[in-house]
């Protein structure tokens, strides 16, 4: 499976998808069971597109910005995901987990998905309108 042949149902009430599309993304990058659930937080500003939750032992849940799912083209919701789900699975395996960590950013490198900080095209497009 590809990225471009992931399939994503996705509403802003309904995230069933979003869910869905992190379990794919966990199995086939890390061969990892997700079990933590990812919802849409709607206080979450521009600047931040997603994060991921937890406490010191136990993974919470992904949080993906109402914004991003207004505005993000659907290759750029995947690389989102595929970038919070990093985060997941680096927590998982008591690794680095921090943006910019080596261990990380080698994951993000690997599985071909945006470090933190950089722009996705269609926000780029809507800024100043």
């Amino acid at each position: 499976m590809n990225d471009t042949t992931i399939k994503l149902k996705l509403s802003t009430r309904e995230v069933e998808g979003l869910t869905n599309l992190a379990r794919d993304i966990a199995m086939k990058y890390w061969g990892l069971d997700f079990n933590i659930p990812v919802i849409i937080n709607p206080r979450l500003k521009r600047s931040t597109y997603g994060r991921f939750i937890y406490n010191k032992k136990t993974p919470l849940r992904i949080e993906i910005s109402g914004y991003s799912i207004r505005n993000l083209y659907i290759t750029e919701i995947i690389d989102l995901m595929k970038h919070e789900v990093c985060h997941y699975a680096c927590f998982i395996m008591q690794k680095q987990l921090s943006d910019g960590s080596r261990f990380f950013e080698g994951e993000l490198k690997r599985i071909n998905s945006t470090s933190a900080g950089l722009s996705y095209k269609s926000v780029r497009k809507t800024r100043g309108k």
